[in-house]
């Protein structure tokens, strides 16, 4: 989690300058996205755009939590 908080303020920081936005990848058969619906909602709140990559190790309930 303190890593995914670092990285998030990064992206904050150079948000309009060099970084448009925040991006979900890993794998997907041990974490659920569902984990990172709060870094997603800080994100949201800047405006930044969000991608999560979802359901392609998991089964279809993970496309739920990503929407």
């Amino acid at each position: 989690k303190k890593q995914n908080w670092k990285t998030t303020k990064i992206a904050e920081k150079y948000f309009g300058d060099s970084v448009v936005g925040i991006d979900l990848v890993g794998d997907e058969s041990k974490y659920s996205v569902a984990l990172f619906k709060k870094f997603f909602e800080y994100a949201k709140e800047y405006r930044m755009s969000i991608i999560c990559h979802a359901s392609k190790a998991r089964e279809s309930q993970e496309v739920y939590h990503t929407i």
